[in-house]
């Protein structure tokens, strides 16, 4: 059966379907319109620094509204507004799987009042009355169970998670005091910031969650859904001050609890025009930068123990709890129904313990940021940011939360007209456009009806307010000119010379630079010499006079050259003789050796006595067997000593044709090599050369002179 969702109780949940779209508490209160500069007395909620050099003189606010709302699941266009039933939000807000988030926002800037006491520091007066509902996870299934028992849903539904879905409103007003002052105004710079004190006072806080809840929703065809089949969870109710559910508009000027809170703010202004310096009738700035911390504070509230509880929940398999128990109930009614006879401890067990006599609620604080850059006349573009310090995830069940968005505003605005379009990200309702206008006193706009009326919106809002005052009017203030020194001629104004009397460059603050290496002479130690700022301006040192700096040379003390990195030429074996002559560098040896080490007398000597005991067949390059003992003794030392390195060569008498000698010679000392290579030798260790007659050591006149001339010599080294 069908159940009207409106009521004159409304509950908790019926309320937060009710509100359709719930979602403006995450984008800033008065999109559009809190970017310009005739927001009068009501900057001070936006920045409270936005109050000093105000363009009014006084200002006062009658009354400013705004009604925001939206979701995360249901979108409409503007056109079907008008035919938006209670049903239709429900079937629309509850529909499908897909867990609610959502959050709405009333923020009424009361009567609020500021004025210029001096040319440089503001004060403001102020009220303001707000509402905050918060959504979180809610299972839609779930709740249109409770709302209208079996209709409309698929049963059974199976609910298994430990995600818990909340649902708090917090209603407070606000009494503030707030002071803004100039902090610099110097040349093209200006800055200003200010505060505002405020004493909260809590009307009210009730909040329902539901968590780690597993449970099948059935259907009794006589008496609707219930929860069975084995459920558990936990339930948390609390009502501090009057339950804001079901409440009057008188009661929001009582005072059920309290608490101090306080925002702060700081703006940044580049005003390059210094013929308007002093024209407190104008917008003298081409960028502006502001930052805010809005709503630091929190507010006391007494618990209500009639209308407060935390249960666990068991209604186990076979069991019935009939959701139809809950509709048509206010949440002052919720721990009647959850701690009846027939309920508790059956289904509901009250776990003690889990409620206090008093809580805290914290405000919504947030961290605001934006940029405003005029561009010509009256034509500007603003990119605001906030960043929420009680976002969804982070805070409690009892505070309000934001989500974070990011708004681009372009607009026009001049003294008594503007126009705003504000184009704005959130995390909850994604992108929306709106627009919002400024006449005269009045203000009007929503931050959604662009997207309403192009396509579809998660959101819907309206704002609209009345306020007056007295501008600041054009004075010809006579401003003496500005005398700019500049003693030495040289482009740099003395304020800004370190060298005033000098002349010198711009780059180097007006001080001159003789050698020319960009360090200005005052700080040069070298100043004719050109230099590096590492050492004052003087050449990197030699300090060893090797020719290499020393930022480059790796041996600063010690003589060396560019090869090493200013190093001496390295001795690795450590002989006396540098590893650019040393043939062995690795071992160590003599200069008269070249570095390497001298060869034993002894070895030389059996080299020597195996050459001239090396005898080959007559006119023949064959060696006889009489040989093979001393070049054995050849192929062993070579094998004792890898180093060793040997030559062979041959020679022959006059005897004969000259070429015909110098093959014969050659083919002798090949065959000597052919030799000790089949005894192990490594080829690339012995070389042979023939030289024929060429190189006589006695008279080839004679037969001994012929004899002494026919040989072979051996030569070794180890390089």
């Amino acid at each position: 059966m069908k159940r009207n969702i409106y009521t004159k109780k409304i509950t908790l949940l019926s309320l937060a379907c009710g509100m359709a779209f719930l979602a403006f508490a995450q984008q800033s209160s008065f999109p559009g319109y809190r970017s310009g500069n005739f927001t009068g007395v009501n900057g001070v909620f936006f920045n409270p620094a936005s109050i000093a050099d105000s363009r009014y003189r006084w200002d006062f606010n009658l009354a400013s509204i705004n009604i925001g709302v939206g979701n995360n699941n249901a979108a409409y266009k503007l056109s079907a507004f008008k035919d938006i039933s209670g049903d239709d939000l429900k079937n629309k807000l509850l529909s499908g799987s897909k867990r609610i988030s959502a959050s709405g926002i009333v923020d009424v800037f009361g009567p609020s009042v500021m004025f210029n006491a001096t040319p440089k520091n503001s004060f403001a007066l102020t009220t303001r009355l707000r509402t905050i509902v918060t959504v979180k996870d809610l299972d839609g299934p779930l709740a249109r169970g409770i709302i209208d028992a079996s209709d409309g849903i698929n049963l059974p539904y199976n609910i298994s998670t430990t995600r818990p879905s909340t649902v708090n409103v917090n209603g407070w007003s606000e009494y503030g005091l707030s002071y803004a002052t100039i902090l610099m105004d110097k040349s093209t710079n200006f800055i200003k910031a200010g505060i505002t004190l405020k004493y909260l006072a809590g009307v009210g806080n009730t909040y329902v969650r539901i968590n780690n809840l597993n449970t099948t929703i059935a259907n009794d065809p006589v008496l609707g859904s219930y929860l069975s089949q084995g459920t558990t969870g936990n339930v948390a109710l609390g009502v501090g001050g009057l339950n804001i559910t079901d409440i009057k508009a008188d009661q929001f000027f009582k005072f059920n609890g309290n608490g101090f809170g306080g925002d702060i703010g700081l703006q940044y202004e580049w005003r390059p025009d210094m013929e308007k310096r002093g024209r407190k009738d104008l917008n003298k700035y081409k960028v502006k930068v502001g930052i805010s911390l809005l709503d630091v504070g929190a507010i006391k509230y007494k618990r209500d123990q009639n209308k407060s509880g935390t249960y666990n929940v068991n209604v186990a398999s076979g069991d019935r709890f009939y959701l139809s128990q809950l509709d048509n109930k206010g949440v002052n009614d919720y721990r009647g129904v959850l701690e009846s006879p027939l309920n508790n401890p059956r289904y509901f067990t009250t776990q003690a313990g889990n409620n206090s006599s008093s809580y805290t609620v914290k405000l919504p604080t947030t961290l605001q940021a934006n940029i405003d850059l005029h561009l010509n006349r009256g034509f500007y573009v603003a990119l605001g940011g906030q960043a929420s310090f009680r976002n969804e995830k982070s805070s409690s069940i009892t505070d309000p939360s934001l989500y974070s968005g990011i708004t681009l505003t372009p607009r026009y605005e001049g003294k008594s007209f503007g126009v705003y379009v504000p184009l704005n990200y959130n995390s909850l309702s994604n992108f929306n456009a709106g627009l919002s206008l400024r006449a005269g006193p009045l203000f009007i706009g929503s931050g959604s009806i662009i997207s309403a009326l192009l396509g579809k919106t998660k959101q819907a809002d309206a704002h609209v307010g009345l306020r007056f005052g007295i501008l600041h009017k054009k004075k010809v203030v006579v401003i003496p000119p500005v005398v700019i020194l500049d003693t030495d001629l040289d482009g740099v104004v003395d304020s800004i010379d370190n060298c005033p009397t000098t002349f010198g460059l711009a780059s180097l603050n007006g001080c001159p630079d003789r050698d020319g290496d960009g360090i200005a002479d005052i700080k040069d130690n070298c100043p004719d010499v050109a230099g590096v700022a590492k050492y004052q301006g003087c050449p990197i040192p030699d300090t060893d006079g090797d020719g290499v700096n020393d930022d480059e040379d790796k041996c600063p003390s010690v003589a060396g050259i560019a090869k090493y990195q200013g190093c001496p030429i390295p001795d690795s074996d450590a002989d006396g003789v540098n590893d650019e002559v040393d043939k062995c560098p690795n071992r160590a040896g003599t200069i008269s050796n070249q570095g390497c080490p001298v060869i034993a007398k002894e070895v030389i000597e059996k080299f020597n006595y195996a050459a001239k005991n090396v005898f080959f067949a007559t006119g023949s390059f064959t060696l006889l067997p009489k040989s093979f003992k001393s070049l054995n003794e050849v192929a062993s030392l070579m094998a004792t000593d890898e180093s060793l390195l040997l030559s062979i060569d041959g020679h022959t008498d006059a005897q004969g044709a000259d070429d015909k000698n110098m093959t014969l010679s050659d083919n002798r000392a090949a065959a000597v090599k052919t030799y000790l290579v089949s005894k192990g030798v490594s080829e690339n260790r012995v070389v042979s050369t023939g030289y024929g007659e060429t190189k006589p050591i006695a008279d080839n006149k004679t037969a001994a002179g012929r004899a002494k001339n026919r040989r072979v010599e051996m030569g070794v080294k180890n390089y």
